[in-house]
């Protein structure tokens, strides 16, 4: 059996002071001493947008006060109209505050005043229809005020009025026990009495009612222990029970407690900021609970507030490294760099907070992009409502940008630039030739810093994996179409026959094929070679050997194309070390498939001497094609062997015919976002182009395209009419052209 508690031995002596450790529920003091002298078994209400303090015990008070943030107090009046008591009730109805009730140290009472302002009090009446008491208890439901059990004798009987002047008796008899100094609030379109003390001593029990009339009890014992001159309030659509005085030692509580259907019960804080106490007060008001005033054995005026249960909410991120400095996650408009994570929040339960992880994190050649949140959100960015402990993290994927580039810089575009998911394949493709003025370049393969990482470099369609930030190269070999080379009908005639000089036999009879000469149809062993002590004689022995060849010896027919080759060799039409590309069939240029001059004669020899018709027939054809220049050469390698004599004026110089007017060019800023200068230099005069293009090929406008004398010349490229993206700007002379990459921001 509850142990009984002796009311009047409380009110005589209005209890103990804990030391807190608080996690689940924050308590911030607004005040050790508000401007109010200390008590208990006072009333508070919230009204006109104030805190309101009005009577109470210490000595018996009537003075009233208000506050805007639970630290300032002024007073409204030092005697309200009615007269110095505690243990009453105060509501607010009808845009009043009402005072019932009550013990004023002489006698029970049974009045009702009213205030707008808390200055002036008007009775509404001296005797209401209920009985005098104390410890009762009084809300506002259903458009009226409603006054509930309490003291004189146990009490259990309960009332209501729409205007505090005419009371009704809804029931005598409520079902819950005759009790006092409990605490009732509305709750879920229901009244609630909570604790208290019957005859037979403190209470645990909870009861409802949606009519005064009939009371159902949630239950007989709530989680928390027997209690009396606790407070309760409605707050974050909860009832909350907070302090008290206890049968047991220590008799002043400052636990916290919370239920959503009264039924079952939820410790917030077992040792709540303030001390340990009872016959204090409590409200709700700016979103805050506060506690004001106590009795802990002494009086006390502090005043304190929560914004209630707290929850830990923490954010982090998968897939990010330090490597990335800015910011990764806003919330609630402050933002958070990466060493600012995990970063945890405890924030109160009902409170909502806003969120953002920022999508595409930047750092060179390498970025981070927010492919989903999970935990208590699933978006990335949103609004997270607090109702429970949890997490939220934003996961990240690495991407790494794949840089395509050409050697020589610029003469076409390859495809396949771009981000890429780290260690995922990336397809890449260029185009097998192109071609520019006289020149074309021919693909020659793929290169990058690991040669390993490109799945096949030396094939145009390919892929490379990205396990970091890199540049691929398409590389081409530079082709062109030699026009100096002269065929074997040159040296027949009236041209290629005057060249002719006797140093050319006496070479010639070096060579295997020649040692021995026979016109036609062979050159039986033992025959005379080519004649080297009358010019005019071997003029005819050439004239006569190259005419002679024809389909019927295909020994006979090599022997007279690589007689060609040898004179051209021998009067600078061509040199000895010029690379020939003899392509193997596929259009692309692999290694090995460069032949010089000389390599081509000496194989040709050994194909004469000892080779298989096939073989025979292949460098046949090749020195044919030399002569007759179909073949492609590569450009760089040495194109003469010495300047043409006066006497082949018909031969043009190699700086006559390959000189590269190569101009200085730059561009700045790059990138840029509103204009960029274009400066460059032409060390000769000549036709010059300059267009602007976008990524898809088409011209968006042209720079110049016409005659400009040697100098140095600038012009201005305004971003107005761009949009944002990738633009080509190429440069064109009759042998030069490049690409120069620009970026507008």
């Amino acid at each position: 059996m509850p142990k009984k508690i002796n009311i009047f031995v409380i009110l005589a002596t209005l209890c103990s002071l804990l030391p807190v450790n608080l996690f689940a529920m924050e308590w911030t003091q607004a005040t050790a001493n508000a401007g109010w002298s200390a008590r208990a078994c006072h009333t508070s209400v919230v009204f006109d947008n104030k805190i309101w303090v009005m009577g109470g015990a210490g000595s018996y008070k009537n003075d009233v006060w208000y506050s805007t943030n639970g630290v300032t107090w002024i007073q409204a009046t030092a005697n309200a109209g009615w007269s110095a008591r505690s243990e009453y009730t105060s509501v607010v109805f009808d845009n009043k505050m009402w005072v019932m009730g009550g013990y004023d140290g002489s006698s029970l009472r049974n009045d009702v005043w009213y205030s707008s302002d808390g200055v002036t009090w008007t009775r509404a009446t001296a005797n209401a229809g209920w009985s005098a008491r104390y410890g009762h208890t009084s809300v506002v439901f259903d458009n009226k005020m409603w006054v509930m059990g309490g003291a004189g004798s146990y009490k259990n009987d309960v009332w209501y009025s729409a205007d505090g002047v005419n009371w009704t008796r809804a029931t005598a008899n409520a079902q819950w026990a005759a009790r006092v100094i409990h605490t009732s609030v509305v709750f879920d379109n229901k009244m609630w009495v909570i604790s208290g003390q019957d005859a037979s001593g403190a209470k645990n029990d909870v009861w409802y009612s949606s009519d005064g009339v009939n009371w159902t009890q949630a239950t007989a014992n709530a989680q928390w222990v027997e209690r009396v001159l606790h407070t309760s309030v409605v707050f974050d659509n909860k009832m909350w029970v907070m302090g008290g005085h206890i049968s047991g030692s220590p008799y002043y509580k400052n636990d916290v407690w919370y239920s959503t259907n009264g039924v079952n019960w939820t410790q917030a804080t077992a040792n709540a900021g303030w001390a340990g106490r009872y016959a204090h007060t409590s409200v709700v008001f700016d979103n805050k609970i506060w506690v004001i005033g106590r009795y802990d054995g002494s009086l006390k005026r502090d005043v304190w507030y929560s914004r209630g249960i707290t929850f830990t909410i923490t954010f982090n991120h998968t897939g990010l490294n330090s490597d990335f400095t800015g910011n990764v996650l806003n919330v609630d408009d402050t933002s958070y760099v990466y060493t600012d994570l995990p970063k945890s929040f405890n924030w109160v339960s009902g409170s909502s907070h806003t969120f953002q992880y920022y999508d595409t994190l930047s750092i060179t050649g390498k970025r981070y992009i927010w492919t989903s949140t999970s935990g208590l959100a699933l978006t990335k960015s949103g609004t997270i409502n607090v109702s429970d402990t949890g997490s939220v993290t934003g996961n990240y994927a690495t991407q790494y940008y794949l840089t395509l580039a050409t050697n020589p810089p610029g003469i076409t575009f390859p495809t396949g630039e771009g981000w890429y998911n780290a260690n995922t394949n990336a397809s890449i493709s260029t185009i097998a030739s192109v071609v520019s003025g006289t020149i074309t370049y021919f693909f020659s393969g793929w290169t990058t810093a690991v040669m390993g990482e490109i799945t096949n470099p030396m094939v145009l369609s390919t892929t490379v994996i990205m396990d970091e930030p890199k540049t691929v190269t398409a590389n081409y070999i530079t082709l062109f179409r030699p026009t100096t080379a002269k065929s074997k009908g040159f040296w027949t005639n009236n041209n290629g026959q005057p060249l002719l000089i006797l140093a050319d036999a006496i070479y010639l009879n070096t060579l295997p094929p020649y040692m021995t000469f026979t016109p036609y149809p062979k050159e039986p062993a033992g025959s005379t070679p080519f004649n080297t002590t009358v010019l005019s004689n071997f003029k005819k022995q050439v004239k006569d050997y190259l005419n002679n060849a024809n389909a019927v010896d295909m020994r006979y027919m090599l022997a007279a194309q690589l007689l060609a080759v040898e004179l051209d060799v021998r009067h600078n039409f061509l040199s000895a070390d010029q690379l020939v590309w003899l392509d193997n069939g596929n259009g692309i240029y692999e290694p090995g498939e460069g032949y010089t001059i000389t390599t081509i004669m000496n194989n040709s020899i050994t194909a004469w001497q000892t080779g298989t018709l096939t073989a025979r027939t292949y460098w046949k054809d090749v020195c044919d094609k030399i002569c007759n220049n179909l073949l492609w050469f590569i450009y760089g390698s040495s194109i003469w062997r010495a300047t043409p004599t006066p006497s082949q004026t018909n031969v043009a110089t190699m700086s006559e015919k390959t000189a590269t007017v190569i101009p200085t060019i730059n561009v700045s800023p790059n990138p840029f976002t509103t204009n960029a200068r274009i400066s460059y230099t032409l060390p000769a005069s000549g036709n010059i182009s300059i267009k602007l293009f976008d990524a898809s090929g088409r011209v968006i406008e042209t720079i110049n395209n016409g005659y400009l004398v040697q100098g140095t010349y600038s012009a201005n490229l305004s971003a107005n009419t761009l949009v944002k993206g990738i633009y080509f700007l190429r440069f064109e002379t009759q042998t030069y052209n490049n690409n120069i990459k620009l970026i507008v921001r």
